[in-house]
């Protein structure tokens, strides 16, 4: 809990628990173990979009799988696995707009 309410954590709690997929223990705790290891391997910044977009991806997920048979471990792998390839294809953009000159939020 300490880590969850670090910053904004009105913002966070409303966001994340109000999807009934975060009721389930090790979904819930998953999310937020994936997201720590990542911020504390200073790999992402701690913001409300990391919650968010594992939280939607899991409520994705849900449509084609059953969650609840996931254990604490793979959801925390699935989360870890899902911000990386956020980040990788972040940092691609980056570097093509930088390659080529182009800023497109000037």
């Amino acid at each position: 809990m300490e880590f969850f309410g670090k910053k904004d954590i009105s913002g966070k709690m409303i966001s994340f628990f109000s999807s009934v997929m975060t009721n389930n223990k090790n979904i819930r705790l998953g999310i937020i173990s994936g997201i720590k290891k990542l911020y504390d391997a200073d790999l992402i910044p701690y913001h409300r979009e990391q919650f968010r977009t594992s939280i939607m991806y899991f409520n994705l997920m849900g449509g084609v799988r059953i969650l609840e048979i996931l254990s604490f471990e793979e959801v925390e792998e699935i989360t870890i696995e899902l911000l990386k390839e956020k980040i990788v294809s972040l940092t691609k953009i980056s570097k093509f707009f930088k390659k080529h000159n182009k800023y497109p939020l000037k």
